[in-house]
């Protein structure tokens, strides 16, 4: 994993009330948090670091003074990291800390996606058996990761027209076909998928059907095959076949991809008619 850091570091030393941090008792501070930093407070990605998760350390320090005994319970540093856009609690924990020298420096373990770019904010203090025994350090550490891209649609194949086969004729199979791309690697397309409309703009029942790309002419559950003809071609198939049974309609077929992180292409659309 290749990390780059940037020096921006914003903190401060607040006292603030946060949903998720004990109240502090009446009787005040315990404990003064007199200096805070992290390091490092920026963790920067590129193509080169891969698609996915990775693992980092950030390194909590802090300089304090001990106003008065805190009881028999020895007091821990607790920290909370949250998303600065949506509030969300992402990391926390409590760690120990040896008092006699009036500072504190713990290694706060980070997993990061490297193509998420974000804001996160670190809330730190002191803490015993659920009570707040200090003031509250507050700091940010920023994340950039690169783009991933999204899963393009490239090009839709189907035929025009299908003829309806007539009573006691076999039954006629056709083929829709989609051309999907990744712009970062192709592993990370996670499924291709066709909704089909009549004219009525009626979904046809088993939409969403998934498309293929595996080179398996077998049989599938529902009675139809991928119809895929070579693997990994980037070219993804769906077999369907119809009988005398069906009737007259104009079908708009709606394709999509979606990746592994479940963000979705943009749609095509492409049309097809039975006629007898």
């Amino acid at each position: 994993m290749k990390a780059y850091f940037y020096l921006i570091f914003t903190a401060c030393v607040v006292i603030v009330s946060c949903s998720d941090i004990p109240s502090r008792e009446e009787a005040g501070e315990f404990i003064q948090i007199t200096d805070f930093s992290i390091s490092p407070d920026a963790f920067a990605f590129n193509i080169d670091d891969g698609v996915g998760d990775t693992s980092v350390i950030a390194n909590l320090n802090i300089r304090f003074n001990v106003l008065s005994d805190t009881g028999e319970s020895p007091a821990k540093l607790g920290y909370i990291i949250r998303d600065a856009t949506t509030d969300l609690t992402l990391f926390e924990g409590e760690h120990a800390v040896d008092f006699s020298t009036n500072t504190a420096q713990i290694e706060i373990p980070l997993t990061l996606r490297t193509f998420d770019s974000r804001e996160l904010g670190l809330t730190s203090f002191f803490i015993s058996d659920g009570r707040l025994l200090s003031n509250v350090a507050t700091g940010s550490i920023r994340v950039r990761g690169f783009s991933v891209g999204l899963p393009e649609v490239v090009s839709v194949e189907n035929p025009d027209t299908v003829r309806i086969p007539a009573a006691n004729q076999p039954n006629v199979g056709f083929s829709l076909k989609a051309r999907v791309i990744h712009p970062v690697d192709q592993a990370l397309i996670n499924r291709v998928l066709v909704d089909i409309r009549d004219q009525g703009n009626n979904l046809l029942a088993g939409s969403p059907f998934q498309m293929f790309d595996d080179g398996n002419l077998a049989t599938l559950p529902t009675g139809s095959t991928s119809g895929d003809e070579v693997a990994g071609d980037s070219l993804y198939t769906r077999l369907f076949q119809i009988s005398s049974a069906n009737n007259p309609d104009v079908y708009t077929m709606f394709y999509h991809a979606i990746d592994n992180f479940g963000a979705s292409s943009d749609t095509v659309q492409s049309t097809m008619r039975f006629i007898r």
